[in-house]
């Protein structure tokens, strides 16, 4: 399938980004004005290529995607461990994707959705294609291309439509059911599993970033805001990661009865996230919390 054979609703949600990307293009200081009309226009159009390429069940294939936006199908790599983890190159007719050697298989398929996403601010028309916004790269533009990969990845229609599973089962187990699925990081789930979790008043994940400052993130959703006892939560659960301490959280799990699930992972973020743990909070208060899972290591 190429460009001239998406279809006439494939074809629209493109433009559409296109028309959106050159309205903000207008504005002297595009990072000033509001990009919500672009997000909404991005997100239908990861949509648009996702159902153009037969694809309506997980895992996503990126792959068959990449040429409906001119990016040439084979990546080329990096000699250096140290280089990006991607980047868009614009050359001839069309783009290529330069990653750092190494990546995990999620770590890859998340680079090639997020890359995709900026071919939409470029003008497709010329050879090589040229940026439509002439000021570089913005805070903006790279968090659009991120709700884009997660959207085309992990599509929140059929998220949500498998949500009464967790029902069945631990936010923990859960969690790592959708993330096999997918073909995606812990990171991509938990993030994407805390915007349709109904089953908790409130939800948190904690990573701790071993690359760049600051060291520590976390997100959390759920049917209320979070109450200062539960911010107080992840905070300890921030410091124990940080500071490598299995005792603090083991200390955290017994004296919170909602706090559902703990645990540690190191190998699975491609050198990036040295540990992670998820923290569940009970509508009712009655969950029992598990063991944790493994002991924090150096």
């Amino acid at each position: 399938m190429d460009l001239q054979t998406l279809g006439v609703g494939a074809d629209s949600a493109l433009d559409n980004v296109s028309r959106e990307v050159r309205a903000v293009a207008r504005f002297r200081d595009p990072e000033r004005c509001t990009w919500q009309r672009l997000r909404v226009a991005l997100l239908r159009a990861a949509e648009a290529l996702r159902l153009a390429t037969g694809q309506s069940a997980p895992p996503i294939q990126v792959d068959p995607i990449l040429p409906l936006r001119k990016i040439a199908p084979l990546p080329r790599y990096f000699s250096s461990n140290d280089s990006p983890e991607a980047v868009l190159v614009s050359s001839g007719t069309g783009f290529f994707i330069r990653l750092r050697p190494g990546l995990s298989e999620c770590r890859c398929r998340w680079s090639k959705a997020h890359e995709l996403a900026h071919t939409f601010f470029y003008d497709l028309t010329k050879c090589p294609p040229e940026r439509v916004l002439t000021r570089g790269l913005s805070i903006k533009e790279e968090g659009l291309c991120n709700d884009f990969a997660a959207e085309l990845l992990m599509p929140l229609g059929l998220v949500t439509g498998e949500a009464a599973r967790l029902q069945e089962m631990s936010l923990w187990a859960y969690l790592h059911a959708v993330r096999r699925e997918y073909g995606v990081s812990t990171e991509t789930a938990a993030r994407r599993l805390l915007r349709v979790q109904t089953r908790f008043r409130f939800a948190a994940a904690v990573f701790l970033d071993a690359t760049r400052a600051p060291s520590r993130a976390w997100w959390g959703a759920g049917l209320q805001s979070p109450r200062a006892r539960e911010r107080a939560v992840v905070k300890r659960v921030q410091y124990a990661l940080q500071h490598k301490k299995l005792e603090e959280l083991d200390l955290v799990r017994k004296e919170e009865n909602g706090l559902a699930s703990v645990w540690w992972k190191g190998g699975e973020f491609g050198g990036h996230y040295a540990a992670a743990a998820l923290i569940d909070f009970s509508r009712s208060r009655s969950a029992v919390a598990p063991p944790i899972r493994q002991a924090i290591q150096p």
